[in-house]
């Protein structure tokens, strides 16, 4: 278990320096990451493994379990826990009916996006996913990504 949190935190410290210019240059341009996904349309779920194998090929493979939303504006997938409101409901990606939950969504629009210390907030027009940003959720290197056909962002955890 040693080994594992070691490979977390060498490739946790290289995204982080990546991570942190991607930041610095979206305050500098006062753009938030989240522009893009504001107003897209939910088209579908999916979920799928994502193996990381250790730094070099050596060292342990992790498999992580990953959802992703696919919207028309982009792909956004998460691999950290998360929350689901939805019309007033709490709905936790550890439930085993999580995708059927969600596959409700297909065909509402995001309304709102940000970040927060310890969360990423995305609105729908009926539910209010919330991703986890805390350090003791974390299961791989990122929390999740969103990427458009231009751009590609990584949901990291901050000091």
């Amino acid at each position: 278990m040693k080994r594992i949190s070691k490979v977390f935190q060498k490739i946790r410290r290289f995204l982080k320096s990546k991570v942190y210019r991607i930041q610095k240059l979206f305050n500098a341009q006062k753009k938030s990451p989240f522009d893009s996904i504001v107003g897209g349309i939910l088209l579908g779920v999916s979920g799928s493994k994502k193996n990381y194998i250790g730094l070099n090929g050596v060292g342990p493979t992790i498999s992580v379990a990953e959802i992703s939303f696919l919207l028309d504006s982009g792909n956004l997938s998460i691999e950290n826990p998360f929350v689901v409101k939805i019309d007033g409901k709490v709905f936790r990606s550890s439930d085993l009916d999580i995708f059927d939950t969600i596959k409700t969504l297909v065909g509402t629009t995001v309304q709102q996006a940000w970040f927060e210390k310890e969360e990423v907030n995305v609105v729908l027009d009926r539910a209010h996913l919330i991703i986890s940003l805390k350090d003791e959720d974390f299961v791989s290197p990122e929390a999740g990504t969103y990427a458009t056909q231009s751009e590609f962002f990584v949901f990291s955890w901050e000091d």
